[in-house]
């Protein structure tokens, strides 16, 4: 910094600060950078299919290609859904022994579905393939 003669230094201009600006939710919301893959989302859950009625009963109609994109936005094209007998351990049982059961490497989430039907969703492709090509899976409880 320089200085004078006299040993202050030089003058200088000091402004006030600019007010505080308020945030409201518009400029918020206009901030926000979607790129095309996340507008084409967005835009694409806004869309109204039609109902049609087949047999007396309304219905909607989806194509596969919609099916595939519903699963995976879900996370559910690595899922399966089983069956369990009589007699099951309840889920937390359940959470507990199909993980080592089936030899799972990543992550595996059980949910309940019914009262008798459990949804596993894997991480893992190769967990999922895994338990899908067991024909049948017999658990020794207790």
């Amino acid at each position: 910094m320089a200085t004078t003669a006299t040993g202050r230094p030089p003058f200088e201009a000091i402004y006030p600060a600019p007010p505080p600006q308020t945030t409201t939710y518009a400029t918020l919301f206009n901030s926000i950078t979607i790129n095309p893959k996340q507008s084409a989302l967005i835009n694409s859950k806004t869309i109204v299919k039609s109902i049609e009625i087949i047999h007396g009963e309304p219905t909607i109609t989806f194509s596969m290609e919609e099916r595939q994109d519903f699963m995976i936005e879900e996370g559910l094209h690595q899922a399966v859904v089983f069956k369990l007998s009589h007699g099951a351990p309840d889920l937390k049982v359940l959470r507990s022994i199909l993980p080592k059961h089936l030899g799972t490497k990543g992550n595996c989430l059980i949910g309940l579905l019914a009262p008798r039907q459990i949804l596993l969703r894997f991480d893992l492709y190769e967990d999922y393939v895994l338990a899908l090509s067991r024909s049948v899976n017999y658990l020794l409880y207790k």
